[in-house]
């Protein structure tokens, strides 16, 4: 019977080389920080994605900079309702615990430096954690160049798909 929705990429690739070809668990933590960042503003509503949004995933615990301490207070008085909303958003206990931060958030929602608005030039951050250090990590064990270049820019992709960049 066939599935519903699509095929993961880590299926195919097991399926043809009969091994994972990179880090599952790493994956994992990526997809599941990009399945939030989908999920946020829908989740807490416009009003509170343009001032807090969410920083990275460490097990199931989500950090989320807000941008004032009046917003970080007021969220952790909700914190009990996000991370209800959030699980039953994405289907699963992604999210037990929510851990906010005081920090730079932009007026459309994404996260930016100090350094940024002021103008100075930096290298590109990736929210939810995800660097190029951990795409690289994580086809590292793909032997086939091509292959290993495709699935890198597959994950750059998803990345800017899911982060509106």
């Amino acid at each position: 019977m066939p599935s519903k929705g699509p095929t993961r990429i880590e299926h195919i690739l097991t399926a043809l080389s009969g091994t994972p070809p990179f880090d599952s668990q790493a994956l994992n933590t990526i997809m599941k920080g990009f399945s939030i960042k989908k999920a946020w503003a829908k989740t807490v509503g416009k009003n509170i994605a343009k001032r807090a949004q969410p920083l990275k995933i460490a097990g199931k615990t989500l950090y989320v900079t807000a941008a004032t301490s009046t917003w970080m207070e007021e969220l952790k008085y909700l914190k009990a309702d996000i991370i209800k909303k959030l699980n039953y958003e994405l289907k699963e206990t992604a999210v037990e615990d929510i851990v906010f931060r005081l920090g730079k958030v932009s007026e459309d929602g994404g996260q930016q430096s100090a350094a940024t608005k002021r103008g100075h030039k930096q290298p590109a951050r990736r929210t939810m954690g995800i660097t190029d250090d951990t795409i690289d990590r994580l086809v590292r064990s793909v032997k086939d160049g091509e292959l290993r270049e495709v699935i890198r820019r597959a994950i750059v992709k998803m990345q800017g798909k899911y982060t509106g960049q």
